[in-house]
C-alpha cells in the first residue's frame, strides 16, 4: 500500500514584530504613539468591472484586502485596506526611487506576473486557486519586508502615506490615524 497524500491548505502567512529595538535608525525624533507590529493578506477578491468605453467588455481583477496591525497607546487597532496587484507595483517602484541605495537591497521583488506563454489565456491562469495562493503568499512577504522595517519607514513615510492612501505621518503617526483605524 501506498501512503496517501493528505492535502493541506496554504495559511497565511504572518510576521510580527514584537521587538522593542532602539536602533539609533529606527528612532524618531519624538517618541513613537504607533508601531506596525503584523501585516497580513487574508481575503482575495475577484472584481468585474465593465469598461465605459465598450459596455460589452467587461475586465475581471482581483482585490487583495490587507491588515494591518498597529499598535497605540490605546491598544491594537487594525486598518484594512483592499489594493490591486497593479497597486502593489507602484507602491514598489515609488520605494525604490525613494530609498537611499544602501537600502534597496531590503526590498524583495513581486511575484511574477501572467507569464507571456499563458497570456492568451490570462484570465484562466490569473484566477487560478494554486496561482493566487502562490501569488498572495509573495505580496504577504512583500509586505513583512517593507512594512516591518522601521529603517524603510523612516526613509519612504511619504511613499508610505500614498500607499495608506492617508495624510498621516508615517513614522510618529499620531492622533490623525485614528480616524482611519477600523
Amino acid at each position: 500500500m501506498t501512503p496517501g497524500i493528505q492535502f493541506l491548505p496554504p495559511e497565511p502567512i504572518k510576521l510580527v514584530d514584537a521587538s522593542e529595538a532602539a536602533d539609533s535608525d529606527c528612532e524618531s525624533n519624538n517618541s513613537q504613539n504607533l508601531r506596525i507590529t503584523a501585516v497580513d493578506i487574508r481575503i482575495c477578491s475577484e472584481v468585474t468591472d465593465t469598461d465605459i468605453r465598450a459596455p460589452l467588455r467587461q475586465s475581471r481583477f482581483t482585490l487583495w484586502t490587507i491588515n494591518i496591525q498597529v499598535k497605540t497607546k490605546d491598544g491594537r487597532r487594525v486598518i484594512q485596506l483592499q489594493k490591486r496587484y497593479s497597486d502593489f507595483v507602484r507602491f514598489r517602484e515609488r520605494l525604490l526611487l525613494k530609498l537611499p541605495r544602501r537600502l534597496l537591497g531590503y526590498i524583495p521583488d513581486l511575484p511574477p506576473t501572467v507569464k507571456w506563454y499563458d497570456a492568451w489565456r490570462y484570465n484562466d491562469v490569473n484566477f487560478d486557486k494554486c496561482w493566487l495562493a502562490n501569488r498572495r503568499a509573495g505580496l504577504q512577504y512583500f509586505l513583512n519586508q517593507v512594512f516591518l522595517n522601521p529603517v524603510i519607514l523612516k526613509n519612504a513615510s511619504a511613499v508610505f502615506q500614498k500607499f495608506l492612501g492617508t495624510d498621516i505621518d508615517v513614522q510618529a503617526f499620531g492622533q490623525r490615524l485614528k480616524q482611519h483605524i477600523s
